[in-house]
């Protein structure tokens, strides 16, 4: 709100009971963005469960692991829909050299509500190449942010490693979900991000940690034209 005081120059002249019109003027033609990005950082799953190898495995030279996060789960955590630029898992102990080579990540908005008995179809690649490990979170900025619409969301993890990079999978957190949500393929000689056909479903899935903006749609255009009647024996 604005707070306007009028004042007469010569309060001698004023005449008790004499009315004028006295026409204020408001004008800015600014406008205030419609929406601003502001940066969301959500951990989905708070789980101590451990998985070996999910998403990401040592032992074998190529996999292709879908995983998904429901809806509910998403804006549960306060997330809306926005652009995710990072996407990162939680590695509890690191077992392997670390590096994976030949990484896609790949996401899409889905109507599923658990894998099924094939790979889902569809999905659009954010990022290629290599992935190195630590133990902790470690995140990586997509090539190309992905807008996720609030639908639930399926982020696929495939990689070939040209060998082996490690005799034990590092392990992962994660967390129960009751429902299978996580479809995987595992093995060596082959390619992982063309693999068809899961050889194995899982309830217990990666936590997740995404990073992005959300847009807040945050303003009306300001102007506007008042007439104010001031009686001359007020002040």
């Amino acid at each position: 709100s604005v707070r306007f005081e009028l004042q007469w120059p010569d309060s001698a002249l004023a005449v008790p009971g004499l009315f004028q019109q006295l026409d204020v003027e408001i004008v800015d033609d600014e406008w205030l963005p419609d929406t601003v990005a502001l940066q969301v950082d959500v951990e989905i799953g708070g789980g101590n469960d451990v998985l070996s190898g999910v998403p990401l495995g040592n032992e074998w030279e190529d996999s292709r692991v879908q995983v998904l996060y429901l809806a509910s789960e998403l804006t549960g955590q306060g997330l809306q829909p926005g652009l995710v630029r990072e996407i990162g898992v939680n590695v509890a102990q690191a077992n392997g050299l670390g590096w994976f080579q030949n990484v896609s990540i790949r996401l899409k908005n889905s109507f599923l509500n658990e894998v099924g008995p094939g790979f889902e179809n569809g999905l659009t690649e954010v990022y290629s190449g290599a992935v190195q490990l630590a133990e902790g979170w470690n995140m990586v900025v997509l090539d190309e942010p992905f807008y996720w619409d609030g639908s639930n969301l399926m982020v696929e993890w495939c990689a070939d490693n040209p060998a082996g990079i490690g005799t034990a999978d590092d392990i992962f957190t994660g967390s129960e979900t009751g429902f299978p949500s996580v479809a995987l393929f595992a093995g060596s000689g082959l390619s992982g991000c063309p693999l068809v056909v899961p050889d194995g479903q899982g309830s217990v899935r990666p936590n997740l940690r995404i990073i992005g903006n959300q847009e807040i749609r945050v303003s009306e255009q300001v102007g506007e034209v008042r007439s104010v009647q001031l009686d001359e024996g007020e002040e």
